[in-house]
Parts: structure tokens; sequence; C-alpha cells
């Protein structure tokens, strides 16, 4: 069994974030990499990419949306419970360099996608810019972790520099989400592509 060692509920309960034991995956995951997990003998394996990692204690993060019958078994697993199956850590690891200026967009659950992506390119000397959006308030997760590598958030609306990456769905509300229109730029995007009218958020990078 892999023991569940936390558990966090977020997003009203719709969405669900497990450290989960697994010394050996912790030890090699790389960002972008996934694990498939089965929560007993008669589950579904559901692969889901990992939001986080610490070696040292041997824990892997995984943050999931409780969306069917799978998901929903999951979310039953208190702490000191676990995963019957974890396997990893499988996957192309996603590739970073030290290109300068960075615009990291996630949306949804694939903020915690980009998570570990975003501290990655920060790590290599990168000027990072995170971009992070869902359908409501409510719904927005992780935004407290990008604080170590952030100098400052404010709330944006798409503009000339800063531009939607979906069109807005009512005007004078907030946007559906930000791109980027940067020179010499590399971007990552993770998540939904079209959401209806969420906020977003953009950090000016560090």
């Amino acid at each position: 069994m892999f023991e569940i060692v936390e558990r966090e509920e977020m997003a009203q309960g719709t969405i669900i974030s497990n450290w989960v034991k697994a010394p050996k995956i912790a030890q090699k995951a790389k960002p972008g990499q996934f694990v498939i997990l089965r929560a007993n003998e008669k589950g579904e394996r559901i692969p889901l990419t990992m939001a986080d990692t610490d070696p040292a204690k041997g824990l892997i993060n995984v943050i999931y949306m409780v969306v069917g019958k799978s998901t929903a078994l999951f979310k039953t697993l208190k702490v000191g419970e676990g995963f019957l199956d974890v396997i990893g850590p499988l996957g192309q690891p996603t590739h970073l360099e030290k290109v300068g200026k960075v615009v990291c967009v996630g949306g949804g659950t694939g903020i915690a996608v980009l998570h570990p992506i975003t501290r990655g390119l920060k790590q290599m000397g990168n000027y990072v810019y995170s971009v992070i959006g869902a359908r409501s308030k409510d719904l927005l997760i992780m935004e407290d972790k990008s604080q170590p590598w952030r100098k400052r958030k404010k709330e944006e609306d798409a503009s000339p520099s800063v531009m939607g990456a979906a069109e807005r769905s009512t005007r004078g509300k907030e946007p559906s989400c930000i791109i980027w229109d940067w020179d010499r730029t590399k971007a990552s995007a993770a998540g939904t592509s079209r959401q209806r009218s969420p906020p977003c958020r953009i950090a000016d990078g560090c």
C-alpha cells in the first residue's frame, strides 16, 4: 500500500490533493512526469501528472478533480489509508532550459501540472511570469505555491500588452484567461484551453 500522509480538499471539495508515500518514485521523478494510481483491486487505473515531490521525505503530490466513479473512490481515501498501486515515474519529462523570460499559463487542475515546471524553470535562472485561471474564484487553486518566486501579484484584464488566450464571453467582466505577447519568450500551457469567464491572475516575474 502507498500511504496517504496528507490530504487537502480544494475548490469546494471538487479537487483533492494527496501527498503519498512513494520514496523510489520521489527520488526519480522530474517535472512533467506522471504516475498511474489504483485505489483497490477492483478500481480503475488512473494516470495523474505529479504536482510536486519531496525526495527527502519520499513523498509525491497528486492533485485531481472528482469527475467520475474512480476519482470519487480516490476521494474516499483518508490519511493513513492509501492506494493499492502507484506506478511511475512515467512519461517524457518536460524539456526545461534557461531562455531568459518565460510565461507559464495554467487553468483548472492544469495549474497543478504546471507547478513543478514553473519551479524548475525558475531554478534554472529564468525570469518567470505565471498566469493561472479557473471557471470561478472558488475553483482557483495553488495561488500560494508560486509565492516563493513572485515579486507581486495583481488581477489583470485583457489588454494590448497582455492578450486574452480565449475570447472574453462578456465585455466589462473578468476575462476567460490570459496569454502572452512577449518577444523571445517561451511559454508552457496546461489545463483547459477554453473556459467561460473565469478570473485570471498574472504574477510579475522575478
